[in-house]
């Protein structure tokens, strides 16, 4: 996957501004935190495909996702500006194969999944249980969470 300008903070290197600002609001509170320090497997299902070995349908993939921050209360947040249908699989897969793990989403605004205008970012959220929060900065009971 192609990535866009790449913007260098203390030790790591940030894919946009959009967590640049996150990074420096976390700092300027005296907060903790890691930068895509963990990656971890998942399994997606490939439609319009088979399995090789067996001929089920549809075949499935293993991929791996990196989170963006990790809170020292064990709170996981992915940022997102533009949040894609690709990015939609991945999150819905985590949830389902890590319920243990409390990964949260932080949209830089509440955008529309499609020109159809029948799910936002928030909505399609709260249908999946997933914790979100839109704005520029990590919410307050988040960090003290």
């Amino acid at each position: 996957m192609a990535r866009g300008r790449l913007y260098k903070f203390e030790k790591w290197t940030l894919h946009s501004k959009y967590e640049v600002g996150i990074a420096e609001d976390l700092r300027e509170k005296g907060i903790e935190f890691d930068y895509e320090a963990k990656t971890f497997k998942y399994t997606v299902q490939v439609p319009h495909t088979h399995c090789t070995e067996c001929g089920a349908k549809p075949a499935s993939k293993t991929a791996k996702y990196t989170p963006d921050f990790f809170l020292p209360n064990g709170i996981i947040v992915e940022a997102k500006g533009r949040w894609t249908s690709s990015d939609r699989k991945k999150m819905a897969a985590m949830a389902e194969q890590y319920p243990e793990l409390d990964i949260r989403m932080l949209f830089k605004s509440d955008n529309w999944l499609t020109k159809a205008h029948r799910d936002s970012y928030s909505t399609w959220c709260e249908k999946r249980g997933i914790p979100y929060h839109v704005g520029d900065v990590i919410p307050e009971e988040w960090l003290n969470g």
